[in-house]
């Protein structure tokens, strides 16, 4: 075997080891583990485990499936060409397992989160890969609060895939047959959802308020929504607490071609302000590809090539978002985060006034929040883990440097138009450039680089990783760090060096970058 198929063969099976990222399952559309078969397994896996969750498991058991709520799922997609393919998968072998769906089109995450918690369903699924490039697809999952799925429910999903425990007589077909099922496999609620996604975010603009769920009563019976759905209300915006927010503003807008390539424009146009918007033309090719928050240079041309105020840029799912102030200078979520924390503390409203970040947030954001009298609580890198810190300590806000902004008050996961909307509100209040605003802290030197990976041991079992770990920790003291992860999405390590200067950063990053590239690199 060659070097480079013996690096190949590594990192399959380095992947296969763990199906879930931080983020959902993830990878290369078509191939494992989003390759049809694999897809197949991981639906009729995940029906299995909705059923043993279920309050009618015993009944489910008993094989008494008259007695059975019918089990139910929203299903999402951003604009990737093979999410089409994969949503007619899903939704084949979710109906094969007698299990309803509800189907949402393209819409960003949060929307299928908020919708999955509106039509009372049992799960969500997005079909997305976030910020990835257009040839990736993944699964993200959601439990039936609209919350993502806990490490316990992961962990059996994979047992049972990995292991070969599902059934190879699926109980579904049986299922599906004891139920009168109107000749329609899905219902289609876009439109509705889409308009809830967007009241959601308008209602958040008005300190206190919260999305009311109300749309679920109805949808209860499939003739109710066929005459629902049919009230074409969704492509304006409705009138909501908030219009007229952010007139006299002028925003530039990067959609990434991604899933909230009209959501966004729409919202912000209908509040008022006057709106230059790039990668709103998605071709399903396109996604990502030099546009949205993993190219912010596109979102910086566009605001000095406009004129613009402010801009921001959302990934391809539209659950994150960078910002630029009037100077071209960028935003990123460590400082969206401090705006965020400092506003609401002085309203009153930061619970327990503590703000959530993650072991990644720059250290300049910590001594920031010690001057306004917050304090920080750290949890892993994913927006998952925010939320479950958030959630656990009862915080209502939290967030990462990537740009997941969680107001947990409207949002049960990343909402980069809802935080965005939240920042642009603020500054159109207190009437001062977005330069000023964003000016809450001093951000240390830090590097970061990410190496592609062949596989994913133990990374502190690098042999001289250790020693160039205390080394760098030994000369840095208290005034700097050192972090040492792998992606929960792709195949790489990442180094990041926080340190006095950039230059010393970039030193010991880069020494610590090309021992773990020489002996795992591709």
């Amino acid at each position: 075997m060659n070097n480079i198929t013996a690096k190949t063969a590594a990192l399959e099976q380095s992947n296969r080891q763990r199906l879930f990222g931080t983020d959902g399952i993830r990878g290369i559309a078509g191939k494992y583990p989003l390759d049809d078969d694999t897809l197949h397994v991981i639906v009729d896996t995940f029906a299995k485990i909705l059923r043993e969750e279920s309050p009618d498991a015993p009944r489910y058991k008993n094989k008494n499936y008259l007695a059975c709520k019918r089990l139910s799922v929203v299903i999402g997609r951003d604009t990737r060409y093979t999410g089409e393919h994969i949503e007619e998968l899903l939704v084949k072998r979710f109906f094969d397992n007698g299990v309803w769906v509800h189907l949402a089109g393209v819409l960003p995450t949060p929307a299928i989160a908020l919708a999955t918690r509106d039509f009372r369903a049992d799960a969500g699924i997005m079909i997305s890969a976030s910020h990835n490039p257009p040839e990736y697809n993944g699964i993200k999952f959601f439990g039936g609060d609209g919350f993502k799925l806990s490490d316990r429910l992961e962990k059996l999903i994979e047992e049972y895939i990995l292991e070969s425990k599902q059934s190879t007589d699926l109980v579904g077909e049986h299922i599906r047959n004891s139920f009168v099922f109107p000749r329609y496999r899905t219902l289609d609620i876009h439109l509705p959802a889409y308009r809830a996604h967007i009241e959601n975010i308008l209602l958040s603009l008005n300190p206190g308020s919260r999305h009311i769920f109300q749309s679920s009563k109805s949808f209860e019976h499939f003739s109710e929504y066929r005459l629902f759905s049919n009230y074409n209300f969704a492509y304006h915006t409705p009138s909501s607490p908030g219009a007229g927010a952010l007139s006299g503003l002028t925003i530039a807008f990067d959609a990434a071609n991604g899933a909230a390539y009209h959501a966004g424009k729409t919202i912000l146009e209908g509040l008022g302000a006057t709106v230059f918007a790039d990668g709103v033309k998605p071709n399903g090719c396109n996604i990502n590809a030099a546009r949205g928050s993993t190219y912010p240079e596109s979102l910086v041309a566009l605001v000095r090539r406009t004129g613009a105020d402010v801009g921001f840029a959302l990934d391809g799912d539209a659950d994150r978002v960078v910002m630029c102030d009037e100077k071209g200078q960028l935003i990123d979520g460590d400082r969206i985060l401090a705006i965020a924390a400092i506003e609401l503390k002085r309203q009153g409203r930061l619970n327990h006034d503590t703000v959530v970040s993650t072991v990644m947030t720059n250290a300049g954001f910590d001594v920031a929040m010690r001057k306004h009298g917050i304090k920080t609580v750290k949890s892993a890198v994913g927006d998952k883990y925010v939320i479950e810190c958030m959630r656990s300590g009862d915080y209502v806000l939290g967030g990462e440097q990537s740009g997941h902004i969680i107001f947990g008050e409207h949002a049960t996961t990343g909402d980069g138009l809802l935080a965005a909307l939240q920042i642009l509100s603020l500054m159109k209040r207190e009437m001062v450039p977005f330069s000023k605003l964003a000016d809450v802290m001093e951000v240390y030197p830090q590097v970061l680089i990410n190496i592609p990976v062949s596989s994913k041991p133990d990374i502190y079992s690098i042999d001289g990783i250790q020693a160039l770990v205390e080394r760098a920790e030994h000369d840095l003291g208290t005034s700097g760090r050192v972090l040492l992860r792998y992606s929960g999405t792709e195949s790489k390590a990442r180094v990041m060096v926080e340190a006095p200067t950039e230059d010393l950063a970039r030193k010991y990053a880069q020494d610590i970058a090309d021992v773990v590239r020489k002996s795992i690199g591709t």
